[in-house]
């Protein structure tokens, strides 16, 4: 949160604020940050091994096969 208010406050100043992390957690944009760089990617965000399609997928497992994996 105290990154989230940070970041307003930079911009209420007229400054530009651009927050670079390595979390894959999205808990950044929970909390309220907006202008985020995932270094590592998403956990939330998924590619087709076929098709390279990149979705957002907030099931758990991600699919029937990791079922009861961890």
């Amino acid at each position: 949160y105290a990154i989230a208010e940070f970041e307003k406050h930079c911009l209420n100043q007229g400054l530009k604020f651009t927050l670079v992390t390595q979390n894959v957690d999205g808990l950044h944009k929970l909390a309220g940050s907006q202008n985020i760089i995932e270094l590592h990617g998403s956990i939330f965000r998924t590619k087709c091994t076929v098709c390279n399609d990149v979705r957002l997928n907030l099931d758990s497992p991600i699919c029937p096969a990791l079922k009861g994996k961890g």
